[in-house]
């Protein structure tokens, strides 16, 4: 898992490559759900440490993708 993106009422679990998945499980119920390699950075994002390749103080960097990163979580330890 790359990361877990909620976007209205879907949550969407996207994985390396193009898979991605859709469940009924709150991203909030992920957080808990997830291990500590997993770091909310957004109310819409969870992102897995392990595909973080850089970040700025706005944004996430993965090998593909930027994903934002909300002032409410750019104290989170990244």
């Amino acid at each position: 898992i790359k990361y877990i993106e909620s976007n209205d009422s879907e949550v969407w679990v996207r994985c390396t490559g193009e898979e991605s998945y859709r469940t009924k499980m709150n991203i909030s119920r992920w957080e808990e759900f997830l291990n500590p390699h997993f770091v909310r950075v957004h109310r819409s994002f969870l992102v897995n440490r392990e595909h973080i390749v850089s970040w700025e103080a706005t944004q996430v960097h993965l090998v593909d993708e930027t994903i934002p990163i909300s002032r409410k979580y750019r104290d989170s330890n990244l």
